[in-house]
């Protein structure tokens, strides 16, 4: 099954964890309209992920275009450190009525809308969102692999955490979702 190990975090400064991403000269990065709606299920999470990209993925750009959506179940401790997450993704195409299937049999449990920039550091993702109705969040997901075991990718989460000035104070333990669900 694929892995890997997170950390979130608030973003006290939005403009300077850009800054700080971008001098890391990663890979080239996205910036994503997503709608997570999060199905009431018995054990781990689900959900189903709408995305919309930009055709020029500059911060900024509002994203327009609608690509497949995906399925997908994960389970993850609700822990402030680094965490593993074991997933499984199973895509569908944009006009699919998966959304309304699994609310109709399963319940509707939140729902997260955000504004997603996208860097590839190595392997590893950083996450600039900006959820709505919550604020601003860095999330740092290493991709678990046979070149990457969970001792490397702390490492490298702990390296990436000092240069983008993520402080313990930072981390949250909570997922969006259960960020959603206390608002209401």
């Amino acid at each position: 099954m694929p892995a890997n190990l997170e950390i979130k975090a608030r973003a006290r400064d939005p403009a300077d964890a850009l800054r700080r991403a971008a001098e890391l000269e990663p890979r080239p990065h996205s910036v994503e309209r997503q709608v997570d709606t999060y199905f009431l299920v018995p054990r781990g999470r689900l959900k189903l992920r709408r995305r919309w990209t930009a055709a020029e993925p500059r911060v900024g750009v509002v994203p327009d275009r609608e690509q497949p959506c995906e399925l997908i179940a994960y389970g993850r401790p609700d822990t402030a450190g680094a965490r593993r997450s074991d997933y499984l993704l199973l895509p569908f195409p944009a006009e699919s009525h998966v959304e309304d299937v699994l609310e109709l049999a399963s319940g509707l449990d939140a729902r997260v809308e955000k504004i997603r920039t996208v860097f590839l550091h190595d392997n590893v993702r950083i996450h600039l969102d900006d959820v709505a109705g919550l604020g601003s969040f860095l999330e740092l997901e290493a991709i678990l692999d046979k070149t990457c075991d969970e001792a490397a990718a702390e490492r490298k989460i702990h390296r990436l955490r000092a240069h983008l000035g993520i402080r313990d104070e930072d981390l949250i333990a909570a997922s969006y979702r259960e960020m959603v669900r206390a608002l209401s």
